[in-house]
């Protein structure tokens, strides 16, 4: 049986992946014979390759539920109880308030695991020690971060929500991390010394991972042109260094054994700088195994070396496989070794422009294929990778070069300074291009509708059948083709039959309220609560539904903060018009959100459109009128009137509910199906029969 670890590795990572998207782990467990009659059939596997990949899938199973259920879950118990903690600190993030987020290793009802601490800066290193009386806290999803598969990707599952007694206890010995995190430290204070701002961000971003010093412009910038995997250190900078050892190697003509053993420690050198990431350990696992075939005299595998890394990775750690970093990896190393290489494998390749073109071809498959993996975790993706490819990502390279130029020499003065204006010249050019193209919004393609994921997950298994039972290329590549033309048309006819449809979205944290009103191609933006407290909200809602031009933009109370909060989170979204309060103070001739702002009562405004009416009642109340419907969103307490739909924020909750829907911001105890008790960020659509349909944004349906 050849290519052994794909039958054990590919069950293995299914049985992880279906316990983990599963509430109850056996369910995986039964799904485990249906699984192997559908491969049976349609791979045409024999018993003992049948044998093989049940007993992976089952221990996976055994293993995900057996660590949740003896590590996790007793961890989870201690949530709400006070204890005291000590701990060693491995990371520190000083933010520009005065505050810091700490990374703890600690020890909880006998178990090893790490808790996160958000409180002053303390002026610690790694490596110290850290003792408080803490109150732990489980972690909690948001509509901006995904916080409960993300840390448990960590190994983190519950966090300090108070702490008291804080105490700092120095470790005056030699850590290797704290050298290593010294040293970049170093060079990147270098760096900032020597570029601007957001080119020396960019550099730094892709050379060490840092990317303290890129704003959410630069970012949404880079990854609308598709590139912004160059800021997470991966695979394609350790690649990039082990080709250039390789090559200097080749110059020396070491044995293949001694090149073996250099190219490990040069890997395990990287590994220790990126402070042990997952994405680099498993780009670590699979090049060790792909320069061993030499060593061993054997065939090096893509895909062999995928499922080794994945295995080694998630043996002792089967939480990864929640993790959005470990699941893009393995999916952008399948797409880009595996599935791309085999679909153009027909191409012919015999005069330089069909090899570009064939080149082309496996870079245009790349964000396809990664599509079902950024429909669960992101709110757009870009289409521009392939041309980025090409004409962007060899100027990052070169960035990076001039970087670990400086990184390896430790920013030697004489190097330094050309290496490092060489550097900042790609990288002001690539912030260009991204700046540009962001603005334009080419190539982006949202992934906020309800129909995304199931329209993809359906696609992929289509396309796995068509390989299943015909693996042809050219019939592999017809499904992928028609998935293609099938999501798009879907994301241009989903639009048009909700044009008569009037959302409103419903954004926040706590008793923060702002709504976002869209119904036929118009936008409008009302911060209610103040303060541009929902501004990140509403960039991420925007994206998610592609919309960037908001016809008014409404800002009642705070607006000093509520303009500044909006200009930045705004970079890439044309506001037409800015209301706000009178007697509010702007110098002649500034601009907000590239808009003039405009003084007005706010709270006898109404803003009459061709299909609904949004009307100001004062005292942060508004009404909004459509179909014969009537929304009413308010902050005080006063009595409300009866309508179809109310939105209650910040304020004490009525004992009963006599008609239509009540959606709050606070807990609430009416045993209602039609109370929303202390939950935010939900979508009202209104169809124009008068239809009502109340949405959750955190959970997709």
């Amino acid at each position: 049986m050849t290519r052994k670890a794909v039958y054990v590795g590919l069950p293995y990572l299914l049985g992880l992946l279906v316990c983990d998207r599963l509430s109850v782990p056996w369910y995986g467990c039964l799904g485990v014979f249906p699984l192997l009659l559908l491969l049976g059939w349609a791979f045409r596997f024999r018993a003992k390759q049948l044998l093989v990949c049940g007993i992976s899938f089952l221990l996976a199973c055994c293993l995900y539920s057996g660590y949740m259920a003896r590590v996790r879950d007793p961890l989870l118990e201690y949530a709400g109880q006070t204890v005291t903690l000590t701990g060693r600190v491995e990371d520190v993030t000083v933010r520009d308030n005065g505050h810091a987020s700490y990374l703890i290793r600690t020890s909880i009802g006998g178990h090893t695991t790490r808790v996160t601490y958000y409180g002053d800066d303390l002026v610690c290193r790694y490596g110290d020690s850290i003792r408080m009386t803490a109150v732990l806290a489980p972690y909690a999803d948001t509509y901006l971060f995904p916080a409960v598969s993300y840390y448990q990707g960590e190994g983190s599952f519950l966090r300090i929500s108070e702490a008291s007694g804080v105490e700092i206890l120095p470790e005056d010995g030699w850590f290797l991390m704290r050298s290593i995190r010294a040293y970049s430290g170093k060079i990147c204070s270098r760096i900032r010394m020597e570029l601007p701002e957001q080119e020396a961000g960019l550099l730094c971003a892709m050379l060490l991972g840092d990317k303290s010093g890129l704003d959410d412009e630069t970012k949404t910038s880079l990854y609308r042109l598709g590139i912004g995997h160059v800021t997470a250190v991966s695979g394609l900078h350790l690649t990039l260094l082990c080709t250039l050892v390789s090559w200097l190697l080749g110059r020396l003509r070491l044995g293949k054994r001694a090149a073996f053993f250099v190219q490990t420690a040069v890997m395990t050198g990287f590994v220790l700088c990126t402070g042990i990431s997952h994405s680099a350990c498993r780009a670590a696992v699979m090049l060790l195994v792909v320069y061993s075939g030499d060593v061993f005299h054997r065939q090096s595998d893509p895909l062999n070396a995928l499922c080794i890394a994945a295995l080694a990775l998630t043996g002792t750690r089967p939480y990864l496989i929640g993790s959005a970093s470990f699941l893009l990896s393995a999916a952008g190393v399948f797409a880009v070794a595996v599935a791309a290489p085999w679909l153009t494998a027909h191409f012919p390749a015999d005069t330089l422009p069909r090899r570009m073109l064939k080149a082309l071809a496996g870079s245009a498959l790349i964000p396809v294929l990664l599509m079902p993996v950024c429909a669960c975790y992101f709110q757009e993706v870009s289409l521009l990778s392939p041309l980025s490819n090409f004409l962007v990502l060899p100027l990052c390279l070169a960035a990076m070069l001039c970087g670990l130029g400086v990184f390896l020499t430790g920013g030697w003065q004489v190097l330094a300074f050309p290496l490092l204006g060489l550097a900042g010249l790609f990288c002001r050019i690539v912030l260009r291009i991204g700046s540009w193209c962001a603005s334009l919004q080419i190539g982006v393609v949202p992934l906020g509708g309800a129909y995304i994921l199931p329209l993809c997950m359906l696609c992929t298994l289509a396309a796995l059948c068509v390989f299943g039972f015909r693996r042809e290329q050219r019939r592999v590549w017809a499904s992928i083709l028609l998935s293609v033309l099938l999501f798009w048309d879907a994301s241009l006819c989903m639009p048009l039959l909700e044009r008569d449809t009037l959302k409103i979205a419903m954004l926040g944290k706590g008793n923060d309220c702002t709504l976002v009103i869209t119904c036929n191609g118009q936008t409008d933006v009302l911060d209610l609560s103040g303060g541009g407290a929902g501004a990140a909200y509403v960039r991420r809602y925007l994206q998610a539904y592609g919309i960037s031009r908001v016809e008014t933009l409404v800002l009642g109370e705070q607006q000093y903060r509520g303009m500044a909060a909006y200009d930045t989170a705004f970079a890439y979204v044309k506001v037409h018009r800015l209301l706000v309060p009178e007697q509010t103070y702007c110098l002649s001739g500034s601009r907000i959100c590239d808009t003039e702002p405009e003084e007005t009562y706010v709270e006898r405004t109404e803003l009459c459109r061709p299909r609904y009416t949004i009307r100001f009642l004062g005292a942060g109340t508004v009404e909004i009128l459509y179909a014969g419907r009537r929304v009413l969103c308010a902050s005080g307490t006063e009595e409300l009137t009866e309508s179809d739909v109310r939105i209650q924020y910040g304020a004490r909750l009525p004992e009963t509910v006599t008609a239509g829907y009540l959606l709050t911001t606070a807990p609430c105890g009416i045993p209602d199906e039609r109370v929303y008790a202390g939950r935010n960020n939900l979508c009202i659509s209104i169809t124009s029969r008068g239809g009502i349909r109340i949405r959750d944004l955190m959970k997709g349906g």
